[in-house]
């Protein structure tokens, strides 16, 4: 990619000898939703891994945090880690100064400034700069420090992590914070409903966190009649010998899964001749196996509520990335059960309720729902460390993946392609 060319043009010899020959190393990277107040996803924030953490002195990190960006965005490529949305990069102070992400596109990269950036005039005049050129600057785990007072000034963005701030900071900040006209107020790291809506209330406009994978189990209803049906037609999907004039029946009923699955059948995935119109012929062209697949992956996204589509699409995320990893995992055969055991693993979120309830509902196989209820069989490392690079949680997938016998590369190029599959789905 040009960027990432003129990156690495921008160092002498020496250094850009060094830099390529960590180009093409092993890198983890997931991406963490950032969510607006209606809770669809506004940008995503890139989080970084790879051996240089362990393997690089001091004095190489900057390089290091440099080869990490080059490897990941021509590696993985910038449309599969954006998925069309904003992303937020951190940068070092070395590389702010030396104009590194100036290389960056202004339109997909948001720069961070990290909290022990110290406000030093190149430092200031580099941000001043990005900003000339249209890039946005978000200001990192503020919590009213006086040395970051400097920044305010240019921070578009002002984070604040809500694991280190009191309750009364986090009320405070965003009234009390001398920041610029139009600065947005991002609250990170919120982990329950309650704290965002408070977040809400308190005038914070973007938010990072695991609170929408929790249950709200104590607000728990009776699973609305919709639902049920839903769950109706994967009970019927999933049985050993499926009927498939019962299935085209149940599913000519609802007139948006109709639809939808006609499109799936349809599309490019697919590469058939001539225009499917049929339920019923629909499922015979896709097989079993597929049939079962999309059934799963619609009903999912399909289910009614006020959970938002972000949530069902972490889902489908889990589903295809243990799919990916049934071959090196040993379990080739079973791949089908591991999408399964993917997809479902949000359910007790989406529903409300706790998963001892949700895999009651379904016809499982014993190893899908030992491994929802997190009790050990074959299936439980495959979703530990599935869920773990989902959260960047490096440290559990470097025990997790070993055992499993899954390379690093494997691993990334795996996660890389389930952010694509779910982004072109949600294109269908």
């Amino acid at each position: 990619m040009e960027y990432a060319r003129r990156i690495i043009a921008k160092f002498d010899e020496f250094n850009r000898r060094w830099v390529e020959g960590w180009v093409f190393m092993d890198v983890y990277v997931a991406r963490q939703p950032i969510y607006d107040t209606n809770l669809n996803v506004a940008a995503h924030e890139l989080l970084f891994r790879s051996s240089l953490d362990d393997a690089c002195s001091c004095g190489d990190l900057d390089y290091a945090s440099l080869a990490l960006l080059v490897n990941s965005f021509i590696a993985i490529g910038m449309d599969r880690l954006s998925g069309g949305k904003p992303v937020h990069v951190n940068f070092t102070q070395k590389l702010l100064e030396d104009g590194v992400a100036s290389l960056f596109p202004p339109e997909t990269v948001v720069v961070e400034v990290l909290e022990t950036t110290t406000p030093s005039p190149e430092t200031l005049n580099a941000l001043a700069h990005l900003k000339e050129q249209g890039f946005r600057i978000a200001l990192d785990d503020y919590t009213g420090q006086p040395h970051l007072e400097p920044f305010l000034k240019l921070a578009d963005i002002i984070k604040v992590d809500f694991t280190l701030a009191s309750k009364s900071q986090r009320a405070l900040i965003p009234r009390t914070t001398a920041a610029r006209p139009g600065t947005v107020f991002l609250a990170e790291k919120v982990s329950t409903r309650d704290e965002f809506q408070l977040a809400v209330r308190h005038g914070y406009r973007l938010f990072q966190g695991n609170f929408l994978s929790r249950p709200e189990v104590a607000k728990a209803a009776d699973i609305p009649p919709d639902a049920l049906a839903s769950f109706q037609l994967l009970r019927k999907v999933h049985e050993p010998a499926p009927d498939f004039d019962a299935l085209a029946s149940i599913i000519s009923r609802d007139v948006s899964l109709s639809y939808r699955l006609l499109r799936v059948v349809n599309s490019a995935a697919f590469g058939l001749r001539s225009r499917v119109t049929s339920i019923k012929h629909a499922l015979v062209l896709m097989g079993i196996a597929e049939v079962r697949r999309w059934i799963s992956v619609l009903t999912v996204t399909g289910l009614p509520g006020d959970k938002p589509r972000a949530l069902a699409d972490a889902a489908i995320v889990r589903a295809r990335m243990a799919e990916l990893l049934a071959v090196p995992a040993g379990l080739s055969g079973r791949a089908s059960e591991l999408f399964l055991t993917g997809l479902l693993s949000l359910m007790d979120a989406l529903l409300d309720r706790p998963m001892s309830q949700v895999v009651d509902l379904l016809p499982l196989t014993e190893d899908t729902r030992a491994a929802l209820l997190g009790e050990p069989n074959p299936f439980l490392p495959v979703l530990q460390v599935v869920t773990a690079y989902e959260g960047a949680q490096w440290d559990q997938v470097e025990t997790v993946a070993p055992a499993l016998r899954i390379h690093q590369a494997f691993l990334a190029e795996a996660y890389a392609n389930s952010l694509a599959w779910v982004d072109d789905l949600s294109k269908l």
